[in-house]
């Protein structure tokens, strides 16, 4: 007479992977490895957000799709949670986040979970994520460090946790120390804006004044790879002469950049534009005239010219 099967567990608490009796017995019995991983129903107001979760951004329609996939074919895949260590009941999001934001759209009370008792949720999180490609570049370099500072990781320790190449977490550390007013644009721009060939490229050349002036090419016309290869080889086989007002070029090339940003957001609003903004546009011009030397050929802004026209104003 066979056996009989143990029934499947529906509580909302997880037992300890090799702990719970139940699974030891089916174990012994049917010859299942005693850490094979044990799936609870567990409350969904019991599972809290991951701190640490490397994804920061999520598709709200491609949640929507999973959601309706659940309802149609129920949840296929558990996700992964570990005991939250103060509070008694609670558990922690290591992976499925997208599953778990698909299950509470349906209102759904429970979901299916594997619960963990490891040490390196940071890791599982990480692993889950590059495996399933769901994170961004900034993403994935962001979580790379993170799980590196916290863990005091060298990168080919990180490598060989992650299952990537030392190469791969050197590229990603180095476009991490790029100025934070590129990382800022990077973060802020679509995933497929900027490669990360490219970027690696120009955190790559040593140059300040040659980093910004191919940046700046990078977000109006575009750069190539092999022309920011070539831009950081000129510049940093060659010996740069510093000037002796360098940090005061350096600024005023931020401030032309910015000001050039800004110029574009003008052009693509300009339907909305009142007679106040086109008013400080034109004082705005002939402060840069000034500046430039050139004359001023606002009549309302010049001096001299309201001067001559009140008096042409009297002879008449």
């Amino acid at each position: 007479m066979a056996p009989k099967l143990p029934p499947r567990s529906t509580n909302t608490t997880a037992s300890p992977v090799g702990i719970d009796t139940k699974q030891s017995t089916a174990a012994a019995t049917f010859g299942v490895p005693t850490d094979f991983p044990n799936v609870s129903a567990l409350d969904e107001s019991a599972i809290l957000d991951n701190p640490h979760q490397a994804r920061k951004h999520f598709d709200h329609d491609a949640i929507a799709q999973l959601a309706e996939s659940i309802e149609r074919r129920g949840l296929l895949s558990p996700i992964l949670v570990r005991p939250h260590g103060q509070e008694k009941g609670k558990y922690v999001l290591i992976a499925g986040e997208r599953r778990l934001r698909a299950i509470r759209l349906l209102k759904q009370k429970t979901i299916f979970a594997i619960v963990t008792f490891r040490d390196d949720p940071e890791s599982l999180s990480l692993i889950e994520n590059l495996a399933r490609s769901n994170l961004t570049m900034m993403e994935t370099a962001d979580g790379l460090k993170n799980l590196m500072d916290n863990r005091k990781l060298q990168q080919d320790e990180a490598a060989a946790i992650l299952g990537i190449s030392v190469s791969d977490i050197r590229e990603y550390a180095a476009i991490l120390r790029l100025p934070s007013r590129i990382l800022d644009v990077v973060r802020s721009s679509s995933p497929d804006a900027f490669s990360r060939s490219a970027l690696v490229e120009l955190s790559r050349i040593d140059d300040d004044v040659a980093m910004s002036e191919m940046w700046s090419r990078m977000t109006d016309v575009g750069a190539t790879v092999s022309e920011l290869r070539s831009v950081r080889k000129a510049s940093n086989k060659t010996p740069v002469q510093r000037s002796p007002n360098g940090a005061a070029l350096a600024a005023l090339g931020r401030t032309l950049n910015a000001f050039t940003s800004g110029v574009k957001s003008l052009k693509t609003h300009r339907e909305h534009m009142e007679q106040a903004h086109r008013e400080r546009l034109l004082e705005i011009r002939a402060e840069i005239d000034e500046l430039l030397g050139q004359p001023i050929l606002d009549v309302r802004l010049d001096p001299e010219l309201q001067k001559t026209k009140s008096a042409i104003g009297n002879e008449e």
